[in-house]
């Protein structure tokens, strides 16, 4: 197994270039262009909310674009008060963000989210841990809302971005993640990124579990080093080559009306109205600055 020959000046190198707006706003441009306009969503005066936002580029991105009601950006490990060459407070009036476990946040009411985006951060979130936020981001979500996915999977030939550290792609699973943490230790300080053992199918399964529509999903299959995925195959006989061969998983996922939900519907549209009278729908609640 080689190390990659300057995995810790490329790393560094790497920080720098996201710590920049400009890398922010490619990034940004690339992910709208490659994976969320294929779902044409609707964006403009919907309320959005951005999960794993990091830095907050996609927030701006989707602010200064798409003229949306509200964009807010959740993360754990918040990035978005750095020096990125931007002040999101300039924004305050359509962006907020709030730093935080998305399943112990209180300030972002059920159902006032039309719209949420989740781009490469479910790989990182442990599988029983995953269930409860995907309970709770389909809690969020208006009826008949909808959460744009994109997310690598295990069999992903970079794993946790180990090609930044390892020459060898599919090293996760060839080597056992003890000897990998050892390694990284001895190089970097610090043991290799956490990635989760889940398959395309486990997502797909975790999404219909936690009660959403699947309204389309696309696997994106790994094109690099066919010979050592042969080595993989070798190693996993037992799983399929579908499976084996897929990188990430895109996915457009509903949050359907329920029983009662169809009732008010319902209700509604036996309502009569008086001939020259004016009828309009009531006003969505107003949603709170979550910032505040």
């Amino acid at each position: 197994m080689q190390a990659a020959a300057t995995a810790p000046d490329r790393a560094q190198q790497h920080e720098i270039e996201k710590s920049r707006l400009e890398w922010g706003r490619k990034q940004s441009d690339g992910l709208w262009t490659n994976f969320c306009a294929q779902y044409e969503p609707i964006i403009r005066n919907q309320t959005v909310l951005d999960f794993g936002c990091s830095w907050g580029y996609f927030c701006k991105y989707l602010v200064d674009r798409f003229s949306p009601r509200r964009v807010i950006g959740v993360d754990i490990s918040p990035g978005w008060d750095g020096d990125h060459g931007w002040n999101w407070h300039e924004h305050a009036d359509k962006l907020s963000f709030v730093a935080g476990d998305i399943t112990e946040i209180d300030n972002i009411p059920p159902g006032s989210i039309d719209l949420i985006i989740a781009i490469s951060v479910f790989q990182y979130i442990a599988p029983d841990k995953l269930e409860t936020t995907l309970e709770r981001l389909y809690s969020l979500l208006r009826p008949g809302g909808e959460m744009l996915v994109r997310t690598r999977v295990v069999t992903s030939y970079i794993g946790a971005d180990l090609h930044q550290q390892f020459a060898l792609p599919y090293v996760h699973l060839l080597y056992p993640r003890r000897f990998l943490n050892k390694v990284a230790e001895a190089r970097r300080g610090g043991p290799v990124r956490y990635l989760n053992s889940l398959s395309a199918s486990s997502y797909l399964f975790l999404f219909h579990r936690a009660g959403f529509e699947i309204a389309d999903a696309n696997r994106r299959m790994n094109r690099a080093a066919p010979e050592i995925l042969q080595q993989v195959r070798e190693k996993y006989p037992f799983i399929s080559e579908e499976e084996l061969s897929c990188a990430e998983i895109d996915a457009r996922l509903l949050r359907p009306y329920e029983p009662d939900e169809l009732d008010t519907i319902t209700s509604m549209t036996r309502t009569r109205v008086a001939p020259g009278s004016a009828s309009r729908p009531a006003a969505a609640p107003v949603l709170d600055d979550p910032s505040e």
